[in-house]
């Protein structure tokens, strides 16, 4: 997966690396989209790009807010929401010749899942086709997982996050 600006720091945009990546290594990407950087009109001339890429998968996520000392000199966007951008993205998904795989984040760490849950379902009912969840480090996060499962049904898919932890402050 390839992030697109997170923490709302200026990293190199997610669907070019994602691009040089499938053109130079030919593996599979997932480039995150974020709602706060463009508008609809830039991510749709986007998608375009990557379909002629060969990249046909996305994770479309609301994105980051711009840090506060940044808020000054930089605008947020949000023209749409993850749920708004993957109801667009399937209905472009009907003109493509390949559609797109449409990814959606899943936080099972919440403290109230169940609202991530109803959040979920609706973006199922917006189009997402899998969920890319965060690192699951508690048996709680484990019992959310196999909860979302079990609700959202067979067709949808799951990522489960997994993050080594290489130190003991990455751990705390």
């Amino acid at each position: 997966t390839i992030a697109d600006n997170p923490n709302g720091q200026t990293r190199i945009d997610s669907a070019l690396m994602a691009a040089r990546i499938k053109r130079e290594l030919d593996v599979e990407v997932l480039p995150h989209f974020t709602c706060r950087d463009r508008n609809i009109f830039a991510i749709h001339s986007l998608l375009l790009g990557l379909a002629t890429c060969d990249v046909h998968q996305i994770l479309a996520v609301t994105g980051d807010p711009i840090p506060l000392e940044d808020r000054n000199q930089i605008k947020s966007v949000f023209n749409v929401n993850s749920q708004s951008l993957l109801r667009y993205i399937s209905q472009l998904n009907q003109d493509m010749p390949r559609p797109f795989i449409l990814s959606a984040a899943l936080n099972v760490n919440v403290p109230r899942f169940d609202m991530e849950l109803k959040k979920a379902k609706r973006k199922v009912e917006s189009g997402a086709q899998v969920f890319l969840t965060q690192p699951i480090f508690t048996e709680r996060g484990k019992e959310n997982l196999m909860l979302a499962k079990q609700e959202l049904g067979d067709q949808v898919k799951f990522l489960a996050g997994i993050m080594p932890l290489v130190s003991e402050k990455n751990a705390l």
